[in-house]
C-alpha cells in the first residue's frame, strides 16, 4: 500500500527522529503524501489543476512533517518573487507613513514582503535608481508614494520593464496610478458647512507643493468665490 500522509506515514528509509534533527524539504513532503515533487510544487503555488483529495494529502503531509517552503523555493518554482517594492518621499510625514503602514498591511495579508527605498529628492537619476535597484533585489512591482508633483515629473519620463504604480499623483495620465479626488472632497465639506448657516469656512492647507493639499487649497477657494 502507497504510504499516504493521512495514515501518518513516514517516508521509506527515514525516521521520525531524522525529521527532528533536519529539516524536511520538498522530497520528503512528496514521499510521504505518495504524490511527486512537481505535485507538491503546484499545491504550494495554488495550481487549479490538483484535485482536491491530492491537496489535502500534499498540506497534511507538510503539516506531519513541519515543512515551511522557503520564499526562494516558491520563487523558483512561479517565477515571482513574491517581494514588493516601495519608494516613498517625505516619509516622516504623517500621509506617506499612513500609505506605507497601509500598504504593508495589505501586502502581508496576500503573503508578499516588502522592500522600502525612503529618498529625500526626486532628481531624475535618483528616482530611476530606485526603480531599478527596487527591480534588481527581484520585486514584482514597484509602488511610488509620490506626494509631490515633482515627484510625478521625474517618474513620467521613463517607462520601467517593472510594474509601476504611483500613489497620490495625478501628473502622468499614461502611469499607472491611484489617488484620491481632493478637489471633490474638499468641495463637498466647504458647501456641506455654509449649507449649516456658517458665513464662512476656514481652511487649514497641507503641505504646499504636495499635490492633493494643492488641489484642496483651490477647491475651497474657488467654493468660497462662486
Amino acid at each position: 500500500m502507497t504510504p499516504s500522509a493521512a495514515e501518518g506515514a513516514v517516508p521509506k528509509g527515514r525516521s521520525r527522529r531524522n525529521f527532528a534533527g533536519s529539516r524536511p524539504v520538498m522530497d520528503d513532503v512528496a514521499r510521504l503524501a505518495g504524490v511527486s515533487k512537481q505535485t507538491v510544487s503546484r499545491v504550494l503555488n495554488e495550481h487549479p489543476s490538483v484535485r482536491p483529495e491530492t491537496r489535502e494529502a500534499v498540506l497534511t503531509a507538510m503539516r506531519t512533517l513541519g515543512y515551511r517552503p522557503s520564499r526562494s523555493a516558491r520563487s523558483l518554482a512561479s517565477g515571482r518573487t513574491r517581494m514588493l517594492g516601495v519608494i516613498t518621499f517625505d516619509a516622516a510625514r504623517y500621509g506617506p507613513s499612513a500609505i506605507l503602514t497601509a500598504i504593508n498591511t495589505a501586502a502581508q495579508e496576500a503573503g508578499y514582503l516588502l522592500s522600502s527605498i525612503s529618498l529625500d529628492t526626486a532628481e531624475h537619476d535618483t528616482v530611476v535608481e530606485a526603480v531599478d535597484r527596487l527591480s534588481a533585489e527581484g520585486a514584482d512591482g514597484v509602488i511610488a508614494i509620490a506626494p509631490q508633483l515633482w515627484v510625478g515629473h521625474a517618474l513620467a519620463d521613463t517607462r520601467f520593464d517593472t510594474p509601476l504604480v504611483v500613489l497620490e499623483n495625478g501628473f502622468d495620465p499614461e502611469t499607472e496610478r491611484l489617488t484620491g479626488d481632493s478637489r471633490k472632497g474638499a468641495r463637498k465639506a466647504t458647501e456641506h458647512l455654509l449649507g449649516l448657516g456658517h458665513p464662512t469656512v476656514w481652511h487649514i492647507a497641507g503641505p504646499s507643493g504636495w499635490t492633493s493639499a494643492d488641489h484642496r487649497l483651490a477647491s475651497w477657494r474657488s467654493t468660497l468665490e462662486a
